[in-house]
């Protein structure tokens, strides 16, 4: 199993000419219409053809009582490659996990039990590293300009 490092949680190429970096919670139902609404058009329009270098960092807010969970979720998704679709199917069923907290069995509607598995084992192999790179994400989000 590999070791935490770096941040998978970007999509696109590092060498594109414009970094966008997203501070979201993936309980957040403002951060889901902006995922929607723009970051999706985004990654079409511009990350793919290699224009943009998306950066997502987490910002799980604390009257979200399941979004670091989720966020610890995508940081093992992102470490294993599966970063982007994860995102996707955060914001895809947020409606479904965000009220009891079932993240990993809703999540498990969206990828192969292996594949699970492996999100869930990295998880809670990484829990220390993985909870330091969520803190921080949201130091920089606090930071002042």
């Amino acid at each position: 199993m590999p070791a935490f490092s770096g941040n998978a949680k970007a999509i696109g190429s590092p060498n594109a000419p414009i970094t966008m970096e997203v501070f979201g919670d993936f309980e957040c139902p403002a951060c889901r219409s902006f995922f929607e609404g723009t970051v999706k058009q985004v990654i079409d329009d511009y990350v793919v053809p290699g224009k943009v270098y998306l950066v997502h960092h987490d910002f799980p807010l604390d009257i979200h009582p399941y979004a670091r969970q989720a966020a610890r979720l995508a940081n093992a998704a992102a470490q294993l490659g599966n970063f982007e679709a994860m995102e996707r199917a955060l914001y895809d069923k947020q409606d479904e996990w965000s009220t009891k907290g079932n993240i990993d069995e809703v999540m498990a509607t969206s990828f192969p039990p292996a594949q699970m598995k492996k999100f869930v084992d990295y998880e809670a192999a990484h829990i220390n590293e993985i909870n330091a790179s969520i803190e921080r994400d949201r130091a920089l989000g606090f930071r002042e300009t």
